[in-house]
């Protein structure tokens, strides 16, 4: 399958794209102000023509209502290994393979330290604990 890199830059050839960062970019995190002149930027590239996309860490379940609602022609998510368009069509979907999972979550149990992943469906962690939480309350909820 290719790389999100790979499809995008296939766009960007026939036209124009602009990516913005959810956090603390378009929207403060900790807060979840965005201000309304986000709304215009993303009309007014559109009736230019130029397409838009969110570029981000979160899962596409964390991408909140307001930034869904700016209607982006591309969700690069996972730091690019799930990507959809705007109809959420999968255009890439490239895990972390099975046995590098296993071997962190080995590493972390020998250790002794808690981990969470997040995947394009849901997310798993090792436990609750304050950690995890302040990680992952504040982009999941």
């Amino acid at each position: 399958m290719p790389s999100a890199l790979q499809i995008l830059s296939n766009v960007i050839t026939v036209g124009t794209v602009f990516f913005f960062d959810i956090d603390d970019t378009l929207r403060v995190k900790v807060t979840g102000y965005m201000p309304e002149s986000i709304k215009y930027v993303f009309k007014s590239l559109k009736e230019k023509g130029i397409m838009t996309g969110i570029a981000t860490g979160r899962s596409l379940y964390g991408v909140v209502p307001e930034i869904r609602d700016l209607n982006p022609d591309y969700f690069v998510t996972i730091n690019g290994a799930y990507v959809v368009d705007k109809k959420e069509a999968e255009i890439v979907s490239d895990p972390l393979p099975r046995d590098l999972v296993e071997k962190y979550v080995n590493w972390a149990k020998s250790e002794g330290i808690e981990y969470g992943f997040t995947g394009k469906d849901k997310p798993a962690v090792s436990k609750r604990c304050d950690l995890i939480d302040d990680a992952m309350k504040p982009i999941y909820g």
